[in-house]
């Protein structure tokens, strides 16, 4: 099945799951943090729900790519996001955050390099997932935007 992830993030994403799965609860108060400082008026219980949503999805797809089986069911993940009311500002917030969080929660087990796969494969969950309904979108469609695009840049695509 066609997959938006190089060869070399799946790579990444095998060594580093173990490490991930043994962080989780610090990466999700890591992310819960930042969706809470960034949206103060936000109660810290929605923030908590929304970071353990977005880093399951996470872990979940990273478990689709390295078993072989392509991206995870993105119908499925858009209908989760929606009614769990995970809006685009969680999307940019998350995406922005997963790196650094990751550091942080596993120190050498998860260094920025890994924190990088990481959120690459989320954007490329998002791609997946926005495109859903617009004609001529196809699952597993590359991006049209380069490597090495600025995020503004990716976050404006989305728009």
């Amino acid at each position: 099945m066609p997959t938006d992830v190089s060869e070399r993030t799946i790579e990444m994403l095998r060594d580093s799951l173990p490490a991930m799965n043994a962080h989780r609860s610090a990466i999700i108060d890591g992310i819960s943090s930042s969706l809470a400082a960034a949206d103060p008026p936000r109660d810290e219980w929605r923030a908590s729900r929304v970071a353990t949503s977005l880093v399951g999805m996470l872990i979940d797809e990273a478990r689709h790519l390295v078993s072989g089986d392509g991206p995870g069911d993105v119908e499925a993940i858009r209908l989760e996001h929606e009614r769990a009311g995970i809006e685009r500002f969680h999307h940019s917030r998350f995406g922005d955050a997963i790196a650094a969080v990751m550091m942080d929660a596993g120190g050498a087990a998860l260094p920025k390099s890994i924190g990088g796969a990481w959120g690459d494969t989320f954007w490329a969950v998002i791609r997946r997932m926005e495109a859903v309904g617009r004609p001529g979108a196809a699952l597993g469609q590359k991006s049209q935007q380069p490597a090495g695009t600025p995020r503004a840049e990716r976050l404006m695509s989305l728009a």
